[in-house]
């Protein structure tokens, strides 16, 4: 598999440029995130008297791998509940028998690469999905131009809905394509 890095570059100067406004983005694959303080609080607060006063440097960085560490159950019981939530929001959403939508449950991670048969490139749907607020990752950055990539394991609230409107925008631009591909061409005279 070949890593575009031109066109991932573009899309994440995009993502980030403030050209589209962003509400829901399902680009994020590294699991649920955390804000500084609910990390800092997993183990009583110790941490948080010891690291909010350091400046930002490696050292304190890796007092936070630390922490991590030693706050790793409870870090994984939240992963763990978060992707399982939304991974059957997903389930319920794209099921087995939708034929409009193929997609593999993961065995692990927070993320699926749906594909939608007769479909040969995503970025045309990944750039109207980011348009109106929907971000999703376009394959063609990895060689697998027919594939996006949704990740399901960072967004706690919400995602029912996030992915409610992700589903109605993507079938309408099925629609609107298979409608275009069948559109009969009149021959020049």
């Amino acid at each position: 598999m070949r890593f575009e890095r031109f066109l991932l570059d573009r899309w994440i100067e995009r993502k980030f440029s403030g050209e589209w406004k962003i509400h829901r983005d399902f680009t994020a694959s590294s699991g649920p995130s955390w804000k500084l303080r609910e990390l800092l609080d997993l183990d009583g607060g110790e941490a948080a008297d010891r690291l909010l006063d350091l400046p930002v440097t490696y050292p304190s960085a890796e007092s936070l791998a630390e922490l991590a560490i030693r706050c790793r159950d409870a870090i994984f019981a939240r992963a763990q509940t978060v992707s399982r939530t939304n991974l059957q929001v997903i389930e319920a959403g794209w099921p087995r028998e939708d034929d409009t939508v193929r997609w593999i449950r993961p065995d692990g991670g927070f993320t699926v690469f749906p594909w939608f048969p007769g479909i040969v490139d995503t970025r045309p749907l990944c750039e109207r999905l980011g348009a109106r607020g929907l971000l999703v990752v376009p394959e063609d950055c990895f060689g697998i131009p027919e594939h996006i990539r949704v990740g399901f394991g960072s967004q706690r609230e919400g995602f029912g809905e996030a992915f409610d409107a992700l589903r109605t925008e993507v079938r309408v631009y099925l629609r609107q394509e298979r409608q275009g591909s069948t559109a009969t061409v009149p021959s020049p005279r």
